[in-house]
């Protein structure tokens, strides 16, 4: 009995842990946003910002409820999920965050994507090398991040030198 449940703790702690470092991942969006302004013509006057996710492993989408409804500086996040085939939506997206996503994955979504228009957020080494923006990764037991330099001079959208001060350097 006591293995049972010796069983049963070590195999939530990783999901818990997971649980958390997403809730971490969906702050950093929401702080991130309070950093970059988008063009008035990408927000199309609405009061709110589209923040797509596609999340192959289904891991991240209750984090996302933390932040869903918070206000930015311009306007209220909208969270909506995309599916792995739905690609057709990412133009309409500010923000396109891929989930745990492979690099070929990666690569594809990527090439397809106008990263000047979308802020592309992601979290795999490739994410940058493909053309992402920001990525999101774990170093020493933290949520760190890092943006594409090379990237930052040619969006449509404004970031802040504070937020590109922030990021580590690649």
């Amino acid at each position: 009995r006591s293995l049972a449940i010796c069983f049963l703790m070590l195999t939530t702690l990783p999901a818990r842990a997971d649980d958390v470092v997403y809730q971490i991942k969906a702050a950093y969006i929401y702080n991130f946003l309070q950093f970059i302004t988008f063009e008035s013509n990408a927000t199309g006057g609405q009061a709110y910002l589209d923040v797509c996710v596609i999340d192959k492993d289904k891991k991240f989408g209750e984090a996302l409820e933390h932040i869903a409804g918070q206000p930015t500086p311009q306007g209220k996040i909208n969270i909506v999920l995309l599916s792995v085939s739905n690609k057709e939506k990412i133009s309409s997206c500010h923000v396109l965050y891929l989930a745990g996503t492979d690099a070929k994955y990666t690569r594809k979504v990527l090439a397809n994507t106008d990263t000047s228009r979308v802020l592309t957020i992601g979290e795999n080494k490739a994410f940058i090398p493909h053309g992402g923006f920001i990525e999101l990764f774990i170093e020493e037991d933290s949520v760190r991040f890092r943006i594409n330099s090379d990237l930052a001079g040619q969006t449509r959208f404004k970031v802040s030198s504070q937020l590109l001060s922030l990021g580590v350097k690649s």
